[in-house]
C-alpha cells in the first residue's frame, strides 16, 4: 500500500538525529534521550562531524555514511548549520527535516537564517517542520522527539499546536487522566509545512479519530479552510485559538462604514470554524474537556441533556450552565418519570434535573441513569455526585459504569471532591466514562460536541455563486464600478449603491436626485407623500451625524424647507464635504416593519464576509450581529438570521405577524451573489433593510470599492480568489458527445453523488480498481466515499461523467457515473496531482481524453503550471494514453514499480 506523502514525517519508520551530543542540557542530548526512552523501534542514526559515538551509540559525519535512508531528520544544530543539514538530507534521499530550537535559535539574524534554511531545503527537495519545533511524537511506534515533561500515551486523538507550552500542558494533563494520542506535533514557526498540509495527513491516518488544534493565527486562510473542511467531514476537529480581538469594539475610523468595523473581528474566525464543520473552544479547559469526550468516540444526537445528581445544588448549577451554552434540559417523558417514581424515594425531584438526595446508594444511582438514558427525548446524560456517607465514590462509580455500558448516548460524570473520590475517578477512567472537575466543565464539553454536530450541517451545504434561474446584471455592476473609479472615487453614492443592489435583485425604493430645494419639492410631489430627503455626498457616510436626513415630509413646502435645512446643516458641520444635492424617495413605513442590517466587509485573513443583524444607526452599540462566509444558500442564510437575538422579533408575536422569512433569505442569498461576483467590493452597508410580512426593501446603502491597482494580487487562486470558500463551480457543467453516439453530462462532483460513486466503484473490474488505487480494493468505505464526494472546490476538483443507459437525458434521474477525474494540490504550489478512472464499459469512447482536457483547463484556471500523477508500470494502456497527451514518464525513485507522469500546462 502506498504511503501518504507525509507519512515519513508523521509516522516515521527510521530517523536521523543531527547534532547528537553528550553535553548535559544540550538540545541534541535531550532529543536523543527522549527518542531512546520512548522505545523507538526503527533505525536511529546519529550525525555529528565532531563525534564518533554518543552515549555508546555510533555517530557518523554525514547521512551518506548511514546504512539506511532515514524517513526524517531531526536537527539540533546552530541556525547557521541548518542549510548544510538540509543539503545533506536531500543528498541522502531524506525528504523531511524537523528543526528544534537550540541555544542560538532566538539570536540576531533569525529571519535571515530562516530564509537561508528554506532556500537550501527547497533546492534539496526537503520539507521543513519548524524551526523552533517543540514536539513530534508518534506514540504507537515509540517515536517521541520533544521536551514535554510527560510522555504521550498511545490513543486516538491527534494534537497539533503552534505553541510548545500548550502542547506540554495538554500532555501533562492527559497523562494524569489516561487520554492517549495518535500523534503530537508542535510545529513552531511553520516556515514551510503549516496547518493546511499537516491536517491533510490526519484525514488518512487510521490511528486518528479526532484532532485537537491550538493556533494563534492563520497564514493561509484558503488552505486552512480547505484542510479543516476536508478533515472535519470524517473526523471531529476542535480548535482553540488565542490572540483574537473583537473588531466591533475597535475605535471607529473617520469615514468608515459599519461593516468596516467588522474586519479583524474574532467573530469572523468563529464563523469560519463553524462553516468548516469544526468547533471552537474558547478556553484551554474547554479544549481539554472536549478531549475527554472525543476520546470516548460517542457523539450526542442533539442538545437535550438529562442531569442526575445526589443533591439539589449541583443540579441547579448544571441546569444554569446548560442554559448558557444553549443546550436544553431534556423534558422527561411520563414513562420515564413513572420509572423514576418506582425506583426512587417519594421525596426529591423526579423531573430534570433528577435529585437522588444525599443518601443515594449505588442501586438508586444506576436505576436513575438507566431510566433517563432510555428516554427517547434524551441525547446525553450528566451524573453529578458529591461526597457522601451513604456510599463510597468507588461504589457510585461502579453504578455509573454499569448504567453506561453499551450505551450509544454519551454519559458524563462529575465526582466532586479530592482524595475521597479519587478511587471512583480512576474507576471511571478505566471504563472510559469521561469525568470532569465541575458541572460547567462537563456541560462545556457536551456543548462543544453538539456545536460540532450543528456545524456539520453547515459544512454539508454546497452553495453556488449564482442560483440557477437567477440572472444578475453583472455588466451593469461593472459599469457602476468603472464609472466611480474613473472619477477617482472609492465610495459609491447612495444612488449608485442602490443601483448596484438592484442589479443583483435586492429591492430598493425609487430615488430622485435633486440639486436644489426647488427640484426637491418637485421630485417629492412626483413621488407622492410622505417622502424622505437625504444629503447626497461622496464624503459623508453617516448622514444623520451631520443633519443630512429628514423623514416623514408631508408636503411640497415641507420638502423645500427640508432640502434647505439639509444643505445648510451639512455646509455648517462638514464644510469640506462635496455635496451633489439631495435624494428624494418615498417613505417606506408599514405597521409591522422591522429594521435589519446586512453588510459585507473584507477581512484581512478570510477575505469577504457577510454580516446580518439588528439595523439602525446604533448597529455597533446594539452589537447583535452574526457573521457568515459567502457563498450562502437558503439554509445558510436561515442559520445566519437565526443566530441573532433580534430574530425573535422577526417572528410573530402577539398581534404582530411574522416577516416573510423566505423573502429575507432570498435577499441574503442575492446579496451573497453580489459579493461572489464582484471581487472589487471592499465593504457594503445596507442599513436599514426594512422587512415585514410582504417585503424586504433596502432604504439606505453605502458601498466602498477597491481600485484595480489595490486589489490583492491573487490572494487565492481562481475567479473567486476573494472568498475563503470556493463556490460550487456550476460553470463547469456541460453535455458532450462521444464516439458511437454516446452522450454524457460532465459536472463537478457533489455530496449527493455518494450512492452513484459507490455504485460506480462496485461496477469496476478488479484490474481497474487495482490500477486506480494501487492496492486490492473491493469497495470503498463510507469514509472514503464521503471524502471523494464532499470536496472543497478550491483545493481539488472532481469531474464526473453521467450517462443514462436507458437513453434518457444524461445527468437525469436514471443516470449513473461512468467516469471520474480529479486534481488535488501537492506541496509544490505550482503542481497539481491528477487521478482518472473510466468505467470498463466506456473504454475507447474518448471519455478519458475529454476528462483529461478539462483537467488541463482547471489547472490553468487555478494557476497550476504542471500536472502529474502516479501510474503503475504494468498499466501500459494508461502510460500510452498519457504519452499521447504530452506527458513525460519517469520511474518513481521511491517505488520502482510505479511511474511518475508529468506534463507542463501551457
Amino acid at each position: 500500500m502506498t504511503r501518504h506523502r507525509l507519512s515519513p514525517l508523521l509516522d516515521p519508520r527510521s530517523a536521523a538525529l543531527y547534532g547528537a551530543t553528550e553535553r548535559e542540557g544540550a538540545t541534541g542530548r535531550r532529543l536523543l534521550e527522549s527518542l531512546v526512552a520512548a522505545g523507538f523501534a526503527g533505525p536511529l542514526g546519529l550525525v555529528n562531524p565532531k563525534r564518533t559515538s554518543v552515549l555508546g551509540r555510533p555517530c557518523v559525519r554525514r547521512a551518506a555514511d548511514l546504512d539506511f535512508v532515514p524517513d526524517l531528520a531531526v536537527a539540533a544544530v546552530p541556525a547557521r548549520a541548518l542549510p548544510d543539514v538540509a543539503a545533506d538530507c536531500g543528498a541522502r534521499g531524506t525528504r523531511f527535516l524537523v528543526v528544534f530550537p537550540t541555544e542560538d535559535s532566538g539570536g540576531p539574524g533569525g529571519d535571515a537564517a530562516d530564509r537561508a534554511l528554506l532556500a537550501a531545503a527547497r533546492a534539496a527537495g526537503v520539507r521543513v517542520l519548524g524551526p523552533r519545533c517543540m514536539a513530534l511524537m508518534r506514540p504507537a511506534s515509540g517515536f517521541a522527539a520533544g521536551f514535554a515533561p510527560a510522555r504521550a500515551q498511545p490513543g486516538r486523538l491527534a494534537l497539533l499546536s503552534q505553541s510548545g507550552a500548550i502542547a506540554a500542558a495538554v500532555l501533562d494533563w492527559a497523562a494524569a487522566t489516561g487520554i492517549g494520542f495518535s500523534s503530537v506535533v508542535s510545529h513552531g514557526s511553520a516556515l514551510d509545512l503549516d496547518f493546511g498540509e499537516l491536517l491533510d495527513w490526519y484525514l488518512f491516518d487510521h490511528r486518528t479519530d479526532g484532532v485537537l488544534l491550538y493556533l494563534e493565527g492563520v497564514r493561509d486562510a484558503r488552505g486552512f479552510m480547505s484542510s479543516v473542511r476536508a478533515l472535519s467531514r470524517v473526523k471531529p476537529v476542535v480548535v482553540l485559538k488565542a490572540g483574537g480581538r473583537d473588531g466591533v469594539d475597535a475605535p471607529e475610523r473617520p469615514g468608515s462604514t459599519h461593516s468596516d468595523l467588522l474586519t479583524g473581528s474574532d467573530r469572523v474566525f468563529d464563523a469560519a470554524i463553524a462553516r468548516a464543520g469544526a468547533v471552537r473552544a474558547h478556553t484551554t479547559m474547554q479544549l481539554l474537556s472536549a478531549a475527554r469526550l472525543l476520546a470516548l468516540r460517542k457523539r450526542p444526537a442533539g442538545p437535550r441533556v438529562a442531569v442526575v445528581s445526589n443533591g439539589g445544588g449541583p443540579g441547579v448549577v448544571a441546569a444554569d450552565a446548560i442554559a448558557r451554552q444553549r443546550l436544553e434540559l431534556a423534558a422527561l417523558s411520563d414513562a420515564t418519570v413513572a420509572a423514576l417514581d418506582a425506583a426512587l424515594p417519594a421525596y426529591g425531584s423526579h423531573r430534570n434535573p433528577v435529585n437522588l438526595l444525599t443518601d443515594a446508594d449505588p442501586a438508586r444511582i444506576e436505576a436513575a441513569l438507566r431510566a433517563v438514558l432510555a428516554d427517547p427525548g434524551t441525547d446525553a446524560a450528566l451524573m453529578l455526585l458529591v461526597p457522601q456517607t451513604a456510599t463510597t465514590a468507588d461504589a457510585a462509580a461502579q453504578a455509573i459504569v454499569r448504567a453506561a455500558a453499551g450505551q450509544h448516548k454519551p454519559v458524563t460524570a462529575v465526582l466532586a471532591g479530592g482524595a475521597s473520590v479519587r478511587d471512583g475517578q480512576q474507576r471511571l477512567e478505566a471504563a472510559e466514562v469521561p469525568h470532569f472537575l465541575t458541572p460547567e466543565n462537563a456541560v462545556d464539553a457536551l456543548a462543544l460536541l453538539e456545536g460540532f454536530a450543528s456545524n456539520q450541517q453547515k459544512l454539508r451545504q454546497v452553495p453556488v455563486a449564482i442560483d440557477e434561474g437567477f440572472a444578475p446584471d453583472v455588466a451593469a455592476a461593472e459599469a457602476i464600478y468603472r464609472a466611480a473609479i474613473a472619477q477617482g472615487r472609492t465610495l459609491l453614492d447612495e444612488v449608485e449603491s442602490k443601483a448596484l443592489l438592484a442589479a443583483f435583485g435586492v429591492d430598493a425604493p425609487p430615488s430622485i436626485v435633486a440639486t436644489s430645494a426647488a427640484q426637491a419639492a418637485h421630485a417629492a410631489a412626483k413621488l407622492g407623500f410622505p417622502v424622505v430627503l437625504k444629503v447626497l455626498s461622496p464624503d459623508i457616510v453617516h448622514k444623520s451625524d451631520v443633519g443630512g436626513v429628514r423623514i416623514n415630509v408631508q408636503s411640497q413646502a415641507g420638502a423645500r424647507a427640508a432640502a434647505e435645512d439639509i444643505l445648510e446643516s451639512v455646509a455648517r458641520v462638514r464644510p469640506d464635504a462635496r455635496v451633489s444635492g439631495v435624494i428624494v424617495q418615498p417613505m417606506v413605513r408599514t405597521r409591522h416593519q422591522r429594521e435589519v442590517y446586512v453588510g459585507m466587509a473584507t477581512d484581512p485573513v478570510f477575505g469577504a464576509v457577510i454580516a446580518f443583524g439588528a439595523g439602525g444607526v446604533a448597529v455597533e452599540q446594539i452589537d447583535d450581529l452574526t457573521i457568515g462566509l459567502p457563498p450562502l444558500n437558503s439554509a445558510l442564510a436561515r442559520t445566519l438570521i437565526g443566530g441573532v437575538r433580534f430574530a425573535r422579533l422577526l417572528r410573530a408575536y402577539r398581534n404582530v405577524p411574522s416577516v416573510d422569512f423566505g423573502r429575507l433569505e432570498q435577499t441574503l442569498v442575492r446579496f451573497s451573489t453580489l459579493v461572489c461576483a464582484c471581487p472589487w467590493l471592499a465593504s457594503v452597508d445596507v442599513n436599514p433593510l426594512v422587512v415585514d410580512e410582504d417585503r424586504a426593501t433596502a432604504l439606505d446603502a453605502r458601498i466602498r470599492v477597491t481600485p484595480p491597482d489595490a486589489l490583492p494580487k491573487a490572494r487565492w487562486r481562481g475567479a473567486y480568489g476573494h472568498l475563503a470558500i470556493h463556490p460550487y463551480p456550476r460553470e463547469l457543467e456541460e453535455t458532450i458527445g462521444l464516439r458511437h453516439g454516446v452522450t454524457v453530462r460532465l459536472r463537478p462532483i457533489r455530496p449527493e453523488d455518494a450512492d452513484l460513486e459507490r455504485a460506480f466503484v462496485a461496477a469496476l473490474s478488479p484490474q481497474a480498481l487495482y490500477r486506480r488505487f494501487m492496492m486490492p480494493v473491493k469497495e470503498l468505505s463510507p469514509q472514503m466515499i464521503e471524502r471523494f464526494t464532499q470536496i472543497d472546490y478550491d483545493r481539488e476538483l472532481a469531474l464526473v461523467a453521467l450517462h443514462d443507459p436507458s437513453g434518457g437525458t444524461p445527468g437525469g434521474p436514471g443516470s449513473r457515473i461512468v467516469g471520474v477525474a480529479r486534481i488535488i494540490p501537492t506541496w509544490d504550489e505550482a503542481t497539481a496531482e491528477f487521478a482518472i478512472v473510466v468505467g470498463d464499459w466506456m473504454q475507447r469512447s474518448g471519455l478519458g481524453r475529454e476528462l483529461m482536457l478539462r483537467l488541463f483547463d482547471a489547472c490553468r484556471m487555478r494557476g497550476y503550471t504542471t500536472i502529474e500523477g502516479i501510474v503503475l508500470g504494468e498499466n501500459v494502456s494508461m502510460l500510452r494514453f498519457c504519452e499521447q497527451l504530452g506527458f513525460t514518464i519517469t520511474v518513481n525513485p521511491d517505488d520502482p514499480a510505479e511511474r511518475i507522469v508529468r506534463r507542463t500546462i501551457g
